[in-house]
């Protein structure tokens, strides 16, 4: 063997494999309920096949819903919201951005959806209205197994730290305890 073959074996051993880029973080779309609107960042659909490309293609997510919320919200002055499982947060963006809520706790433990969020409350200017909690919720404090379905961001599960699928381990608090922390 060559010293020139040799080299050339060492060299192609040496290349790492090619790894499939993971998808960007912010698809950009405007989203809305009634007349408001938000810019939001929407999963890539090759990751995820249900809110983000229906808010893609309509704008609105479980909209009927989303409108009877905003009208209980309404109905009291200085009305609040708890975004228990925020995922990329519509429910929490159409009470901020709609001004039907004074104020909004947003609680999710998808590391994914929330940084989506965030970037969207940063967009839509709406910091002073949304507060992110990063964290899950649960019956006792203690640690969860987050399991992640790999075509609905969404769709994700908890189960108790010794159980659970792929994914990372993360922090669960009750909410009284993570509402106490927030304050």
């Amino acid at each position: 063997m060559t010293l020139a073959a040799l080299f050339s074996i060492l060299l192609a051993a040496a290349k790492p494999p090619l790894v499939q880029a993971p998808p960007p973080l912010c698809r950009w779309e405007t989203a809305h309920v009634e007349q408001h609107t938000w810019p939001m960042c929407l999963h890539d659909p090759s990751i995820d096949n249900r809110v983000s490309p229906t808010i893609k293609r309509t704008g609105c997510w479980e909209c009927p819903t989303v409108q009877d919320m905003l009208k209980l919200l309404r109905d009291h002055d200085n009305s609040s919201l708890l975004d228990i499982g925020a995922n990329i947060g519509y429910y929490s963006l159409a009470a901020a951005a709609s001004g039907a809520a004074a104020h909004v706790d947003a609680f999710e433990a998808s590391p994914r959806n929330i940084l989506m969020m965030q970037q969207s409350v940063i967009r839509s200017e709406l910091g002073g209205v949304v507060t992110l909690h990063a964290i899950a919720l649960g019956a006792a404090p203690g640690m969860l197994r987050l399991g992640v379905s790999q075509r609905n961001q969404g769709g994700l599960h908890h189960t108790e730290a010794a159980g659970g699928t792929q994914a990372a381990l993360t922090l669960a608090l009750t909410l009284a305890l993570a509402l106490t922390l927030a304050t």
